[in-house]
């Protein structure tokens, strides 16, 4: 079986749910999917924010937004 999610943070959260709900609650494929799910999202901003901490106490300013060099 092959599935997929709409990108965004809490991609690997809906898959995660959706496939728990399938094998191990024993729901059909459209009963999974169309159950109530529940996502964090604080989490990639306390990262992204820890990351540039990190970089700023290296002497390394973080890249504006768009900068791919």
């Amino acid at each position: 079986m092959a599935w997929g999610s709409p990108g965004g943070d809490q991609q690997d959260q809906w898959i995660t749910q959706f496939f728990l709900r399938h094998v191990h609650a024993k729901l059909n494929l459209q009963e999974a999917i169309d159950a109530p799910g529940l996502a964090f999202r604080a989490l990639p901003d306390l990262v992204l924010a820890a990351h540039r901490a990190s970089r700023r106490a290296r002497g390394r300013e973080p890249r504006a937004e768009g900068d791919r060099r």
